[in-house]
């Protein structure tokens, strides 16, 4: 199509009928002339703002600016590729012209619950005259776009590392990541999974007995094996639960908090709460998993147990922060400890422990240990003035026992962290 400037090419009713190619080209041309600016004022504030949106690659609705400021902002825009382009035609004697770009689709209304979306592992960047930028991969959720490398089956900064999928509107009590944080120390590899991903997962060691074996009040990362806390998890959907208005989502929370305690040992007197307010819900609106779910968006408050039941979740939290505030986090005693060492042999066997921290409470003290190997480990804890010996299977639950008859240790869990409890 010609697009020179005379005979009214320029016309508004015949320019909205160019393709966008079509008006970027006679944009790029209209950047030479002095009245530039004054020419595109006839032009829709609509078809400025697809212009301007294609030559930056994104969708932004500048609500905030004048026309004027928009055309501004374009020309400038426009002005610099072309100057860029210039450079490069002087340097390679080749020029290039603009490539098309796709309207970017309208951002949607968060819903209420994010729809999850397949990670894509490879999207190539190139730059607005259509040149590949040295091949560098990016992340397509616009809420993240973390570089990928050319291997990486999935983003790990946003991503599920177990389905591989990441959710618009993210949810971040819906998900569990792997860290550093207390009591669970130690190298982490910072990935993180749905929370439904983690409760089907046979190695997460949550609902079920996998290879690695189930934990009690904890998780474990699918990605590394590393054992995480999930009493955080566990309180912010009471938390949740005890602050909605909707059924339908204190019903799903509740039923998430049962699955995540389900079994427990340590935390029964927590579970059985919760079983108390899942019993009174299901006896008005039904089973709390499935859909539909019984007065699916009803209001909370007009269940006849709704205030009952978040007076119950209420009474779970103050339980849990009891028994987290009776425990105080204490550095290690001895520093010579600290680090990777060196053990005392047994026969010809040596093993590598480390002592992460301890805790102490009113009923014991509580050791979080990791070591490479469980059998045949021996250690000399000086600053507890005790000699322990463990004789651990890895793979079954395990008792341990000490020289000491006025000291009671037993080994709460198995796997990859040793959780030990001296009654004083």
């Amino acid at each position: 199509m010609d697009l020179s400037f005379e005979g009214g090419a320029l016309d508004p009713s015949k320019c909205s009928k160019l393709t966008m190619d079509e008006k970027r080209e006679l944009v790029y041309h209209l950047s030479e002339w002095s009245g530039a600016s004054e020419t595109l004022q006839s032009w829709s504030r609509q078809e400025i703002l697809q212009i301007l949106c294609a030559e930056m690659g994104k969708e932004r609705k500048y609500t905030g600016l004048t026309k004027l400021k928009i055309i501004e902002h374009l020309l400038k825009i426009v002005s610099e590729k072309r100057s860029g382009d210039s450079e490069a035609a002087t340097d390679h004697n080749k020029g290039s012209s603009p490539a098309p770009v796709q309207k970017a689709s309208k951002r949607q209304r968060k819903a209420d619950n994010p729809s999850r979306l397949p990670a894509p592992s490879n999207y190539h960047a190139t730059n607005s005259s259509g040149g590949d930028l040295g091949n560098i991969l990016y992340c397509k959720n616009s809420a993240c776009r973390a570089t990928l490398r050319q291997d990486d089956a999935f983003c790990k900064r946003c991503s599920c590392c177990i389905c591989y999928q990441y959710d618009d509107n993210k949810d971040p009590s819906l998900w569990l990541t792997c860290s550093s944080e207390p009591p669970f120390q130690g190298v982490a590899c910072g990935m993180s999974c749905h929370l439904d991903c983690a409760l089907k997962h046979e190695n997460s060691g949550i609902a079920k007995d996998g290879c690695l074996g189930r934990l009690d009040g904890s998780f474990r990362c699918v990605a590394c094996e590393k054992v995480n806390d999930l009493l955080g998890c566990w309180r912010k959907q009471l938390v949740i639960a005890k602050n909605t208005r909707r059924v339908d989502v204190l019903c799903y929370r509740v039923s998430v908090i049962q699955k995540l305690l389900n079994g427990t040992v340590k935390y029964k007197q927590l579970h059985e709460i919760v079983d108390d307010v899942a019993k009174r819900l299901e006896a008005e609106v039904g089973p709390l998993t499935g859909l539909p779910v019984k007065m699916g968006r009803g209001i909370v408050n007009r269940l006849s147990s709704g205030p009952e039941v978040q007076k119950l979740c209420a009474s779970a939290m103050e339980s849990l922060d009891k028994m987290l505030s009776s425990s105080i986090l204490l550095p290690l005693p001895n520093p010579k400890i600290k680090g990777n060492q060196c053990v005392p042999s047994v026969g010809n066997k040596t093993s590598s422990m480390f002592i992460a921290q301890y805790l102490l409470s009113r009923t014991g003290i509580f050791l979080v240990v990791s070591s490479l190997h469980f059998r045949n480990i021996a250690t000399y804890l000086k600053s507890c003035k005790f000699i322990m010996l463990l004789l651990v299977d890895a793979l079954s639950f395990f008792f341990i026992l000490i020289s000491s008859s006025d000291l009671e240790v037993r080994g709460l869990s198995r796997g990859n962290y040793l959780f030990v409890k001296i009654r004083i």
